[in-house]
């Protein structure tokens, strides 16, 4: 269960989180579970998710607003629950998203930029009541 994300440092222009975790069928979305905030040169963004459950493969993609105000791809990666380490998180660098990776002269995200995203264990007592979004259809890719 993902429970927060976490940039380390603020995107130089500024950041409106905006972004989908995709896993399985499942699509969560930013807007159903966050408030909009905008952030500027934050060394730390903390995005709660209200208890956001994921099994196996997941994706997760941040979004921008382009010309016009439409939405456009910011970043995304993929992760594997099964390496998630005893701490409950996984850290993506910056060399490791795709897009972001693209910035070799830090005009865009630091050199230090970095996303972690934050997991817990869902309790054997509360495992019956756990919906697996792999067999999910809440929202079609």
């Amino acid at each position: 269960v993902i429970t927060s994300l976490r940039m380390r440092t603020t995107p130089k222009a500024g950041y409106e989180p905006n972004f989908k975790i995709f896993c399985g069928g499942t699509c969560y979305k930013s807007s159903d579970m966050i408030p909009k905030v905008e952030y500027k040169n934050d060394p730390l963004i903390v995005l709660d998710i209200p208890e956001c459950p994921v099994v196996d493969e997941v994706l997760v993609v941040f979004y921008t607003k382009g010309a016009l105000g439409k939405k456009k791809k910011m970043l995304s990666f993929w992760f594997h629950t099964s390496f998630v380490g005893e701490d409950g998180v996984i850290v993506v660098d910056k060399k490791d998203m795709d897009k972001a990776v693209k910035d070799k002269k830090h005009k865009k995200y630091d050199k230090d930029f970095k996303i972690e995203v934050h997991l817990k264990d869902v309790p054997e007592e509360e495992e019956d009541g756990w919906k697996d979004p792999r067999l999910s259809r809440h929202d079609k890719m």
